[in-house]
């Protein structure tokens, strides 16, 4: 009833009683802001026309789409691992590569080389040289996260609307503080919402209007990149709900969901 034009079902009934045929049903105001459906006229046209069928109406209510990035993790080809990719296909510096492709060409290389002792990898001069590890051979685990570990981690996010955010290195989290100010009054801040290409406005006029409460902005906050957002009260539990469900964050990318208010067990 709230997604209607209506929004509260007295309003409705109201304007189903302004019908030619006359009020379908006897409104009683019970008490302030509660009215009562005194009597149902049976034989009113409206009523009487009405047939049950099969027919499912959906609601004219366009389905909400995720309205956040789709987070990508790729690690890019450096100059220090170009011997060993080089060697098992036409691999450039700056390309990026899933961390499954990167496991793939260097079981591949290991294996044409014959490198493979059961578990273990005997490394040659290649394999050395872009590791750096000391020893005569490894494991597999370590030799993988050792040429993972010389080239950039890079974080592509994907917009809805076709924009590409491109991150190195680190992604940033989206991190809750809970604070309370002036008057014994909780604040929520959201850090780095902006570096998730959410745009801080609309996320701030959703807040209002869904939470019913204060959502402002403030620049040059201490650890956040790009404005900070401040909600009045503990939110962390909606927001942490909202984020995930709506725009699609990831948990791991959202630090401080337990500083939400605990619910209390029955």
């Amino acid at each position: 009833m709230k997604k209607t034009k209506y929004k509260k079902f007295t309003i409705f009934l109201e304007e189903v009683n302004k019908g030619e045929d006359g009020p379908i049903v006897q409104i009683k105001k019970v008490g302030k802001g509660a009215d009562m459906i005194e009597e149902v006229n049976r034989g009113h046209p409206a009523f009487r026309s009405f047939t049950i069928t099969d027919e499912i109406i959906k609601d004219e209510v366009e389905e909400k789409g995720k309205c956040g990035p789709k987070i990508h993790e790729y690690y890019s080809v450096t100059d220090a691992v170009l011997p060993v990719l080089r060697s098992r296909g036409n691999f450039s510096k700056g390309q990026l590569l899933e961390s499954t492709e990167v496991r793939e060409i260097v079981t591949d290389y290991v294996k044409k080389e014959e490198l493979q002792r059961g578990k273990i990898v005997r490394l040659d001069p290649i394999l050395a040289q872009v590791t750096r590890i000391n020893e005569e051979s490894t494991d597999w685990n370590t030799l993988i996260q050792k040429v993972q570990s010389k080239m950039t981690k890079t974080f592509v996010l994907r917009m809805p609307d076709g924009r590409e955010l491109i991150r190195k290195i680190n992604m940033p989290k989206i991190i809750f503080k809970v604070e309370t100010r002036s008057g014994n009054k909780k604040v929520t801040l959201i850090n780095n919402i902006s570096v998730f290409g959410i745009d801080v406005k609309r996320l701030c006029h959703q807040i209002q209007v869904e939470a019913a409460t204060s959502a402002t902005t403030a620049n040059d906050a201490v650890n956040c990149e790009g404005p900070q957002i401040i909600v009045l009260g503990n939110q962390v539990t909606y927001l942490g709900e909202l984020l995930m469900k709506d725009y699609g964050i990831d948990k791991k990318f959202i630090e401080g969901l337990d500083l939400g208010i605990k619910k209390k067990r029955k």
